[in-house]
């Protein structure tokens, strides 16, 4: 390498300084970051270093400034300058550390490989094509995540899920490359430019059928991974002769006053507010099962409450989804700020892993919140904005009963059922703790999620006081039951027993009068149909569910699309709401006296593959609560007829399907339709 004095201060190789410079600017900035403004600025950082590296080529080329140093010069910089965004990512990202890893290793293997070239007279080689998509997909994903640092942690692991792939890809075309130069090498004593276009030249025919090999393990992997959901998860159990044996609706009624009083929560403000103020008041255990927990304004508000209690002496135990928990939750610091907490743990059912799909359809369902042996929540609603609070955007209506036990420990509450079945699933060989390590308390990034949920639980009590009243009295707000009873389904992950489904379907076929059933969707099975024609053939049965038009799921909207008819021919009055915002609550009303209320959907995958439960609350209060709000809904539902016609009311009139969702509608039904029993 010839090197003259002269090259030290040309203008591109000056710009490549400019470049390194830049690097601790950037890192000082994004350390400290605390808004979206802080991260724009970080950003720019970023561009102004990437035009400056796209400009000094261009100049090196225009006035003959190429120089042996700057060879040298802007790769280093290049490199630098990636590496160092990687390592400031893991910062905010800790998932990005593996990113880190792999990256390091990479770089040192190939900045070893070719200074032993360069000692054999040999020219390092320049970048495969995998090399120039790898930079590519780095610079894309990092500034993807540098722009955008409220994105969903999700789609952020994916990005740097993906970066790995091809990081590692990349890495094993530049090893293919390295062996064989090496090879080469070792063979002959002198090296001729032929003799290196020979090796590129038997590289780049390598490196095609790398590629078809590459395509080909995917399809296969891809294969595997279809073939193994569908081999276990097809296959729908029939229900046991001795469950059918035990069931009996008169098990379900009580003769007088029990110990557990009720109320339903309707809104989505009141949701949230009960169960900041349930957990504010809890002194020794709060259990929180849900199957998605999100990082957004009431997700925060839940997940900082649940930090204060920890750090107050409470134990803490929050049971999530292991798919759900996956997009939502894994390097996200919010959670691993609850979950390294000596008095907290995140338990994990049916964690996500690809190289086991036949245990990927089994999810867990439950959503409900306990506090000691005071009260608890059950119903449909996840942990997020769609269905908690009031901060605008999207939501979705859905329903919560409160019970609260009225005695003393040992009593037969039913809250102890429920306290009950979370200890037992909780245990499962299937559950895995959440990054539940003491050090991960320690990252930068967990240590600022940390301080900002402080600070937001602060300002929680600051602006809403009320909801953290020690003396609140639950009996002033909620009504006498006789009884309650918890129903629940198998916990395995594997098909279950429709339990669930059998046991709603034998108290609506002993209802007296009515039954009036709120679903989000209807999507049923053979036996499912004969189920439900049975019950409308002794009672009568109204049923309300989204119509096509505002129905919220793609997969339930288009089944409904192309089954409308056989379920109108069950015999049961159909009604279809339109109020706009999709309907989400799941819940029976039978006669005058039962109300249940619970995460049960009416279709095959709550009666066959997810954990589910349903509150069945024997109570005249409770049900004449039930029964106003449903009305209340009902009101914005259009009356089907038996022909599949309307009989509109006053003012009402048929939602039309958008050609952009009748389309989707039809393409989810030929895509879709033959694997309806796993959605």
């Amino acid at each position: 390498m010839d090197i003259k004095k002269s090259d030290f201060f040309t203008i591109p190789n000056l710009m490549g300084y400019f470049r390194i410079l830049l690097i601790p600017v950037y890192i000082f900035i994004y350390s400290r970051a605390d808004s979206s403004v802080d991260y724009l600025i970080a950003a720019l950082v970023i561009g102004i270093s990437g035009l400056t590296d796209f400009f000094d080529g261009k100049i090196a080329r225009r006035f003959d400034m190429i120089t042996d140093l700057g060879k040298v010069l802007d790769p280093v910089a290049d490199k630098l300058t990636l590496g160092a965004i990687v390592i400031s990512l893991t910062f905010r990202y800790p998932f990005m550390r593996e990113a880190l890893i792999i990256y390091i290793l990479k770089e040192m293997y190939m900045g070893i490989a070719g200074l032993l070239l360069t000692r054999y007279g040999w020219t390092t080689p320049g970048a495969t094509r995998y090399g120039k998509v790898c930079t590519a997909a780095l610079y894309i994903m990092t500034f993807i995540l540098l722009l955008r640092p409220d994105i969903n942690p999700g789609i952020a692991n994916a990005l740097m899920l993906i970066s790995i792939l091809v990081m590692i890809i990349a890495w094993i075309s530049y090893i293919g490359l390295y062996t064989r130069l090496f090879l080469v090498l070792k063979k002959e004593k002198t090296v001729s430019e032929g003799m290196i276009q020979e090796v590129y030249t038997h590289y780049k025919l390598a490196e095609k059928k790398r590629r078809s090999i590459m395509l080909f393990l995917l399809i296969i992997f891809i294969a595997y991974l279809i073939i193994g959901a569908l081999s276990v998860n097809m296959k729908q159990p029939e229900i046991s002769t001795d469950y059918l044996e035990s069931l009996s609706a008169k098990d379900f009624y009580g003769d007088h006053t029990g110990i557990d009083r009720a109320r339903i929560i309707e809104r989505n403000e009141e949701a949230l507010d009960e169960r900041l103020r349930m957990i504010a008041m809890a002194k020794e255990r709060i259990i929180l099962s849900t199957f998605e927990f999100r990082q957004d304004n009431s997700g925060l508000d839940v997940l900082s409450a649940l930090l204060n209690a920890a750090q107050r002496g409470v134990k803490v135990e929050v049971l999530v989804d292991g798919l759900s928990s996956w997009i939502n939750m894994e390097g996200n610091p919010y959670f691993y700020s609850l979950s390294s907490h000596p008095n907290a743990s995140i338990i994990l059912y049916n964690k996500l892993n690809l190289f086991t799909p036949w245990k990927s359809m089994g999810r867990m369902h439950d959503k409900y919140l306990i506090i000691d042996d005071t009260a608890y929540l059950l119903g449909g609603r996840n942990t997020f904005n769609y269905f908690l609070g009031d901060y605008g955007g999207h939501i979705n209506y859905d329903r919560d009963v409160l019970v609260y036990n009225t005695v003393e420990k040992g009593s037969n509450s039913s809250l102890y059922q429920l306290e009950a079945y979370f200890d037992h699933i909780s245990g499962l060989p299937d559950c895995s703790i959440f990054h539940g390590s003491a050090s991960t308390a320690n990252r930068i990034s967990v240590k600022k999620a940390k301080s900002k949920l402080e600070n937001r639980y602060q300002q929680l009590k600051s602006e809403r006081p009320e909801l953290f009243d020690p003396e609140y009295d639950y009996t002033l707000v909620t009504d006498p039951t006789n009884k309650i009873t918890l129903l629940s389904n198998p916990t395995t992950i594997y098909p279950k027993e429709p339990k669930v489904l059998y046991a709603l379907t034998e108290l609506m076929k002993n209802a007296k009068d009515n039954v009036k059933i709120h679903t989000p969707y209807f999507i049923p099975n053979d036996l499912m149909y004969q189920l439900f024609q049975e019950i409308a053939d002794s009672s009568e049965v109204t049923i309300m569910f989204n119509s096509v038009a505002n129905n919220g799921n793609p997969f339930a909207a288009s089944d409904y699309h192309h089954n409308r008819q056989k379920i109108i021919d069950t015999g049961m009055n159909i009604l279809e709401y339109e109020g706009g915002v999709s309907y989400h609550g799941k819940s029976i009303a039978i006669d005058d006296d039962i109300a249940i209320i619970g995460s049960f959907n009416l279709d095959m995958r709550s009666a066959y593959l997810s954990t589910e439960l349903m509150l069945v609350i024997n109570s005249e209060d409770t049900n004449t609560q039930l029964v106003q709000n449903m009305h209340d809904y009902e009101a914005d539902a259009l009356e089907v007829n038996r022909d599949g016609s309307y009989s509109l009311q006053e003012n009402q009139e048929v939602k039309e399907l958008t050609t952009r969702k009748y389309i989707r509608v039809k393409l989810f039904h030929y895509l879709f339709g033959w694997a309806r029993d796993l959605f």
